[in-house]
């Protein structure tokens, strides 16, 4: 059978890449031809002898398109045809993005803007920045779909909210909302206290992990849950099946919750860091440094010095795997400790200023929220009352 793993939609300026599975579902291997077509154009193919299963993936762009039809298939024998045909619409991103100059004024300030005629647009003036991470809150809770990540990443948002609100005084219920989420996420789980993308999806650690570390932020904001522990529970005891990076994450999670103490200690001391991914690297050094080992300013300069390089790259696969998402969760990490504070504060003006708020996917928003509150609860003052 094939089974596509595509977006919802593209805006026009994305590129992002898009999966297909084949799976055998008899008990002997099977040659089998699958492809791939995009718009009518064939853009893969292959022969392939197919045991169990195997994953093609294709990069697609939407720029000049207003869709994308995309159909993937499989045939064997010359009589058995299992094909998907599926339409992905191409939004144009002057719907929703612009272009747009941001400026921090944290003093009185004089600015003049130039424009010619018959320049549409409009200004936003944030007292705080607070406010505009509560924009960006209110984006991501108005998403209309709602697989395992997205619940997670808008319960997330809304938990920042809820501390928000509490800074600035603010008076709304935001419980019932926050429940409606933990709800959703309990119905979602599997019985294994794993979660897949979907309720009916196979297992994935990542989100398992993902929706495990929201639900322990909740946790700690007041919101008891059973489905924390289910989860919790699951990483723990599969933990050796995970893969590195899994394990990492995993690790960062359990750390916080002091679950796990100095046994990973010397499983880490064998690792060499400069061979693990980016993201894995950064939890790698946050690891140790909950174990007290100080990281060399330098090394971690390097990295971060990586990781903006690649800001550009389209995110491959799932959206776990966003540059923008690795550089906003090391902002996070890192920003207050002594080992990253020279790099991350020249990053600063780049987050706070909004040139990485672009065609961002909802785990990649939350990030951004996420660090934009760290950046605000460490610098940030309220804002000033109207009178």
């Amino acid at each position: 059978q094939t089974q596509s793993i595509l977006p919802l939609f593209l805006w026009d300026q994305d590129a992002v890449y898009a999966r297909v599975r084949y799976s055998n579902l008899t008990a002997t291997p099977k040659q089998v031809h699958t492809y791939i077509q995009v718009n009518q154009e064939g853009l893969y193919q292959a022969d392939t002898l197919l045991a169990h299963d195997c994953n093609d993936s294709l990069l697609l762009k939407g720029a000049g398109l207003n869709k994308l039809i995309w159909k993937a298939g499989l045939t064997f024998a010359g009589t058995y045809k299992d094909e998907e045909e599926k339409e992905i619409p191409v939004y144009n991103s002057a719907f929703h993005f612009y272009t747009n100059r941001a400026l921090f004024m944290e003093k009185d300030s004089t600015y003049s803007l130039e424009m010619t005629p018959g320049t549409k647009g409009y200004l936003i003036l944030n007292n705080s920045l607070y406010e505009k991470i509560l924009s960006y809150i209110k984006s991501l809770s108005q998403y209309e779909y709602g697989c395992v990540e997205q619940t997670a990443s808008k319960l997330k948002a809304l938990l920042y909210k809820e501390r928000i609100n509490q800074s600035l005084e603010l008076k709304e219920n935001l419980k019932p909302d926050i429940y409606g989420l933990l709800n959703r996420l309990a119905h979602d789980q599997h019985d294994d206290g794993t979660w897949g993308w979907w309720k009916t999806g196979e297992r994935n650690w990542r989100i398992t992990i993902y929706a495990t570390d929201v639900l322990l932020q909740a946790i700690q904001q007041g919101y008891l849950n059973n489905t924390f522990e289910a989860g919790r529970s699951a990483i723990l005891t599969n933990i050796n099946q995970l893969s590195m990076a899994d394990k990492l994450y995993a690790w960062y999670v359990l750390q916080k919750q002091h679950a796990i103490g100095t046994e990973i200690s010397k499983t880490l001391d064998t690792m060499k860091a400069e061979n693990l991914q980016p993201l894995d690297q950064v939890y790698y050094y946050k690891l140790q440094e909950g174990l007290g080992k100080a990281t060399d300013p330098a090394v971690l300069y390097t990295l971060l010095l990586r990781m903006n390089k690649r800001l550009t790259e389209a995110y491959q696969e799932d959206f776990f795997f966003d540059p923008k998402a690795d550089m906003f969760t090391a902002y996070t990490l890192f920003a207050q400790t002594a080992q990253g504070e020279e790099w991350l504060q020249v990053f600063r003006a780049r987050l706070i200023n909004g040139q990485l708020e672009h065609n961002l996917n909802t785990f990649t928003q939350a990030a951004l929220i996420e660090a934009l509150l760290r950046d605000a609860d460490s610098h940030d003052k309220k804002p000033v009352q109207a009178t």
